[in-house]
């Protein structure tokens, strides 16, 4: 297994156990491939969009950028190695002209909220 086995069968098996396993490897091999395909329309349309979107980790309170498509990026007039990595109140910082209103506070409190 260590050697990048998925799986392995002893001697004096049965013929049914054979075939479930080869049927599970395949299963797991379709499956495989169909996230494989799912991801990659997900990165075209993402990319593709005219909408401008950011994704943000969930890990309040940080919020980490984890990417943004060129719509945004053209909106905001950033650019990905500005943004992607960083904590989100790092990159857009609380406006100091509204005292006592905090954007991470606002935003972490959505977050458990749900």
């Amino acid at each position: 297994m260590l050697a990048g086995a998925d799986d392995y069968i002893a001697k004096s098996f049965s013929p049914c156990e054979l075939m479930a396993r080869l049927v599970a490897a395949v299963a797991r091999a379709h499956s495989a491939a169909e996230l494989h395909a799912s991801e990659e329309r997900y990165q075209s349309l993402f990319a593709a969009s005219p909408v401008p979107f950011m994704v943000l980790a969930p890990n309040a309170p940080d919020f980490t950028i984890t990417a943004a498509n060129e719509a945004y990026l053209a909106a905001t007039l950033t650019t990905r190695q500005s943004l992607i990595g960083r904590r989100l109140f790092d990159v857009f910082t609380d406006d100091p002209n509204c005292p006592g209103e905090h954007g991470s506070d606002a935003l972490a409190f959505l977050w458990t909220g749900f």
